[in-house]
Order: C-alpha cells, then sequence, then structure tokens
C-alpha cells in the first residue's frame, strides 16, 4: 500500500465518519434548526473528504473536474435546502429548543414538550404541546392536530371566481 492510497483511505473513512455524525445528529438533535445545521455542515465535509480522497484516483482531470463540480453543486443545494427548511419551520412559529434535560432523562420544567420525538417527523418533534395543538389563527385546536397537519389559514381558504374575475 502507497501513502497516497493510505491518505485516500483515510480521507475516505473520514467522509464517512462524518456522514454519520450527520445522521446521528439528525436523529438525536431536538429541534429543526440544529438538525439542519447537522447536516448541512457533516454531510457537506463528508463529501468534501470523499471527493478529496476520490480524486487521486480519477481517470483523467476531466473526471476530476466533474467531481469538484458535483461537490460544488452539493454545497450550494444543501445550503438552499438548509436555509428553505429553516425559514419554512421559523414562519411556522417552531421555536429553538432552548432547554437542556437534567441527568434522569426529564426535560426542563421551562420547556416542557420540546424534547425530540421522531414519530412526530420534523416539523413536531421541537415544537412544545401548546403550539402543536394550537390553530394558525391563535385558538386552541380541540382534536390536538399538529401545525404540519392543518389545513390553510382562513386567509389562504379563498379562491379565485373565474367567472366574476374576483376572489370569492
Amino acid at each position: 500500500m502507497t501513502a497516497i492510497e493510505l491518505v485516500q483511505g483515510l480521507l475516505l473513512a473520514a467522509g464517512a465518519g462524518f456522514f454519520a455524525v450527520g445522521t446521528l445528529g439528525l436523529l438525536r438533535f431536538p429541534d429543526v434548526y440544529s438538525r439542519v445545521h447537522a447536516l448541512t455542515k457533516a454531510d457537506n465535509l463528508g463529501l468534501g473528504l470523499i471527493v478529496f480522497g476520490l480524486l487521486p484516483s480519477a481517470a483523467s482531470p476531466a473526471t476530476a473536474v466533474k467531481l469538484l463540480l458535483v461537490w460544488g453543486i452539493a454545497l450550494v443545494a444543501s445550503a438552499t435546502a438548509g436555509y428553505l427548511v429553516a425559514r419554512a419551520a421559523h414562519r411556522r412559529g417552531v421555536a429553538p429548543w432552548t432547554g437542556t434535560p437534567d441527568p434522569q432523562g426529564s426535560v426542563d420544567p421551562k420547556n416542557r414538550g420540546r424534547r425530540a420525538n421522531a414519530a412526530h417527523g420534523l416539523w413536531a418533534a421541537s415544537v412544545p404541546d401548546r403550539l402543536a395543538r394550537s390553530h394558525p389563527s391563535g385558538e386552541a385546536r380541540r382534536d390536538g392536530a399538529r401545525p404540519d397537519t392543518d389545513p390553510a389559514p382562513a386567509s389562504a381558504k379563498r379562491r379565485f371566481d373565474p367567472d366574476t374575475e374576483g376572489e370569492r
């Protein structure tokens, strides 16, 4: 095994490790904002390390440029997707998780309900119980529906009437 192959192997292993850490962050972090941060940072670094590990094995300079272009496109796409997810969470009123669990595993009483729960999906995992059952108008929902499954607010339900060419 040559020194280049050893460096390649280390870069590939480190890239795979960063992917694993990013996935672990997605599963373990308590709110959508820290999950997005974990995925965008760790996965971009992991992909970069893998690309640099593959560059010495590229068959031609054109293949090496293609690898770098794929990494560049993934950087832009990841940043854009992370921004859009965080903006959607902010617009829905998802508050960042501010509490810390105590050693016994219970949640800080000031922050009750903000513990991660993957069974409820990306949005509801960080929403407190009082927000998860609230209607976009601010009224309490009696059926306990979450905001991510609620129908559109009344302002978005107006439809265009082609006969009168106006809103109904």
